[in-house]
Formats: structure tokens, sequence, C-alpha cells
């Protein structure tokens, strides 16, 4: 393709980052620094690659990599995933296949960076699947796929022999109320009671307080325990983010992260880490102490509390991410939905890939969205 030049590294510290923005935008998950963290606390389970579009020697597109040895059962139910892990012990590679994704491990919705005035970006898509290809070639891997993509790319991908997995979709709630009482109005009569009954609970109980704080440093330690229990509580996630994680972020994006921390007299009892910048705040790892969660409806009294905030900010749209997504819409969340697109990087394996690859399809597995199947999605 004349004048378009491709340039892969493997570390972020090689983009400027002042055309990163230009590119990338304002979601707080798209941010240099959100990347940067990422990248510097890397689990050994994966490596990351950027793919970098130069035209007359302007970048006019970015496209992040990672590659890891992907689980194939990840969504699977537990007494399915005893028969995969039987399998795993022999034949590792059968269950966890080295695949080339174009994405970021942490993030539930990726994307490619555009520059904003470079319009055909049909010249970069035609380009990005042989530079996946060379990275596969390089890395030995078998798959090559896009994670959590929206299904603008569908007909491209389809055209390149990619196969579409329906995963899990983001949860956004608009916030276009002036109090959380005017919010609950907006709900059922049902969920409208519930939250109420709950919230009259916690008003005989002794009352948390709530501190906002743009770095966890002095309170790491116990901030990574309420994490590790929640990740505990959950089985599904691509990896567990290190302490470090905690740390660096504050670092590399002091204007953009914010922590939630209640306490129950001095003592640390939930958190929340998210991300907000202009109108958009974006909910992202948290942690609970299990024994008072029940006791004091601790979910709900974070949801309430944030919205709160929102609405003080005058923030519009808070992003909570793919998990309790039957409750979600309750609240009267949103759900756009990702995509997986993936395909062997050897044809010979595309037909037996096309036969095995539905019967892991989150979509297919997981009981919440298959509740979801029943409700629209944008």
């Amino acid at each position: 393709m004349p004048n378009l030049n491709i340039n892969i590294t493997e570390n972020i510290n090689d983009i400027n980052p002042h055309i990163w923005q230009k590119l990338f935008g304002s979601h707080p998950l798209r941010q240099y620094g959100y990347y940067k963290s990422i990248e510097q606390t890397q689990s050994k389970k994966f490596k990351f690659y950027y793919i970098n579009f130069l035209k007359n020697n302007e970048l006019i597109a970015i496209a992040p990599c990672f590659i890891m040895n992907f689980p194939i059962d990840f969504s699977l139910d537990k007494k399915y995933k005893r028969i995969t892990n039987f399998i795993s012990k022999i034949f590792y590679y059968l269950i966890n296949i080295r695949t080339v994704f174009i994405g970021m491990p942490m993030s539930c919705q990726c994307d490619i960076a555009f520059n904003p005035e470079f319009q055909d970006k049909n010249i970069v898509l035609q380009e990005i699947i042989p530079a996946m290809k060379a990275i596969a070639k390089k890395e030995n891997a078998w798959m090559i796929a896009f994670k959590d993509f929206p299904r603008q790319y569908q007909s491209f991908l389809k055209n390149q022999n990619f196969m579409e997995i329906e995963t899990y979709p983001n949860a956004r709630l608009d916030i276009n109320f002036d109090s959380f009482e005017d919010y609950l109005k907006t709900l059922s009569y049902a969920t409208r009671y519930d939250l109420r009954r709950k919230m009259k609970t916690y008003a005989g109980l002794k009352p948390l307080t709530l501190e906002i704080k743009k770095d966890c440093s002095e309170c790491i330690d116990r901030i990574y325990q309420l994490y590790i229990n929640t990740v505990n509580k959950n089985e599904l996630h691509f990896d567990v983010a290190k302490k470090d994680y905690f740390l660096n972020i504050a670092k590399n994006m002091p204007e953009e992260i914010m922590y939630f921390i209640w306490k129950l007299d001095d003592k640390i009892v939930a958190f929340n880490q998210c991300f907000y910048k202009n109108d958009i705040m974006v909910g992202d790892f948290i942690g609970f102490d299990y024994n008072i969660v029940y006791k004091y409806n601790l979910y709900f009294v974070i949801f309430r509390d944030k919205i709160e905030w929102c609405i003080k900010n005058k923030i519009k749209v808070l992003d909570e991410g793919t998990f309790t997504l039957e409750l979600k819409k309750r609240l009267k969340f949103k759900f756009y939905n990702n995509y997986f697109y993936m395909k062997p990087n050897f044809k010979l394996f595309e037909p037996i890939a096309r036969i095995i690859t539905p019967f892991f399809a989150p979509s297919d597995q997981d009981k919440q969205l298959k509740i979801l199947k029943r409700f629209k999605k944008i």
C-alpha cells in the first residue's frame, strides 16, 4: 500500500503520549497512563505489542495487542471445567491456545485508535491481519483474535473468515436525574421497594464513612486484600492485578483516578477504583469485606454513594463493566454488545475451530448472558 508503513513495538514508551491522546480520545480507559500501568505490572501470562500505522511519516492508527495462552474454557460452568482441566493437564495447548489479541486484557471494550482526520480506515484494516500474522509467527501463536470489539468491524472480519462470538456487554447508566430519589422513581415498583428496604436496614446500623482518594498507597495492603476477596468469589477473570498496579495507576493517571473507600469505624470494608474524565465515570476494580457485605448491603450502598457523587459532579454516564448483569438490568442500565472475532492462524484448523468454538461461547454458557437474551441490547 503506497505511503503506508507499519511499525510494531513492544513498549508503549516508544509512542508519543500526545499523539496517543489525539488518536484514542477522552474515554478514561483509553488513556496513555492506563495502558502504561497495565504494561508496567504485566503478568507473565501476557506480552504486549503495539501495531502502529504511519502514512507519510504521520501516525494514523494504533492497534494495541497482547499475547497469551488463552483458555478456551474461560466461560464454562464448573462441571464442564473439570473435564477441560483434566484434558489441559495432558494436552495443555489444546485448551490453552496461544493467541494474538487486538485489545487489552483488563479492558472490557476495545477498539483500534484512528487519527480523527484520517478517513479511509479500510487501508489500515487491510494491513492489520498481515501484521497480526507476523506477530503470531514470531510468538508461535495458533490463533489471532479481536477481543471485546463493537460490531462495526463485523463485515470486514467475516470476509476475512473470522468467527464471531458474542461476549460480555458493557453496562452503562445515563445519569439524567437530579437526585437519587428522582432516580428511584425511574425504576420498577419491585426494584424501588427492594432498594428502599435495603437502605432502611442500612440506616439502622452503625453508619459507614466514605472517603475519596487519588492515591491508595497508605492503605494498599487492605485495599489489595479486599480486591483478592472479590476475585476469589468470581472465577471469571483474565488475570489478577498485582498490587503494584494500584500504585502505578495513581502515578500514571493522577487526573482521572479516584478511590471510593468505605470504612466502619477506622477499618476499610469496601473500595471501588474508578476513573473519570469529562462527563464519564468508569467503575473498575472493587473489593468487599465479606464479613459484613450482606448485613450492610454493601453493593447498594456503594452504588447509591457513587450515583450521588456523579450527580453532584455533573457526570452524565456511569460505565460499570461486565458483571452482575441481571441486577444492572433492574437498575436501568443499558447494555452495549461486545464480540470476540477469532480464527486459527493455520487454514488447516479452521474447520475444526468452527465446530468446537460455539460450545465455548459465553453467550451460550453464562447464566447472566442467557437471561439478558430476553432483553433488547444496543
